[in-house]
């Protein structure tokens, strides 16, 4: 069997979801705590501002993994599903933030949680 990366041991499937309407950093899914790191496996991004699209920036803890992703106005979005999925440093929250200040920003996230690559 080839196997071409070396595969995080599964501890816990873990999910979360959060809104903002500023664009400071919000926490999607809370840190899982010393030795382990969350692996976003999927994620759901909703902009449900009627004229003003925005990127949404992920992040693990303040540090930017991916992104801006473009989030169009008028209930714009997309689904992301992360094949790997998107790691996220030790021991640190998934976050996002925008790029501009919108009406409602929801990002929806799911994923587990895993020794660290």
């Amino acid at each position: 069997m080839y196997d071409s990366a070396p595969k995080a041991k599964i501890h816990g499937i873990t999910n979360g979801r959060a809104s903002a309407t500023t664009t400071a950093t919000t926490q999607v899914i809370a840190a899982p705590g010393s030795g382990y790191a969350l692996m976003i496996t999927m994620i759901v991004i909703y902009n449900a501002h009627a004229s003003t699209g925005t990127g949404v920036i992920l992040k693990s803890g303040s540090t930017t993994i991916f992104g801006p992703i473009p989030a169009p106005a008028g209930k714009g979005g997309c689904v992301l599903h992360c094949d790997p999925p998107l790691p996220c440093a030790e021991n640190e929250a998934f976050q996002f933030a925008t790029e501009d200040a919108v009406t409602t920003v929801t990002v929806s996230a799911l994923g587990y949680q895993g020794q660290p690559l």
